[in-house]
């Protein structure tokens, strides 16, 4: 069995454990620790993609970029 339980670490208490164990009696479990990042801060988190985003945001601004226009009916 396999389960996914989010929370903020503020949530996480004996009580949450004590009802792991419950839930769980006699397994093994793995916690695995993430730390949720959104789409930007990943972006800006690797220099080169972080690069990559400010040159195109320039080539917009310059209106040097190559943009293509769909109507949302064209895509059906």
């Amino acid at each position: 069995m396999e389960a996914v339980i989010k929370l903020n670490i503020e949530e996480l208490s004996a009580e949450f454990v004590n009802n792991l164990k419950k839930l769980f009696p006699g397994k093994n479990v793995e916690i695995k620790v993430e730390e949720e990042m959104d789409t930007t801060d990943y972006i800006l988190s690797n220099p080169a993609y972080a690069n990559e985003l400010s040159e195109r945001i320039r080539s917009i601004e310059d209106n040097t970029a190559t943009l293509i226009t769909v109507k949302p009916e064209d895509l059906l």
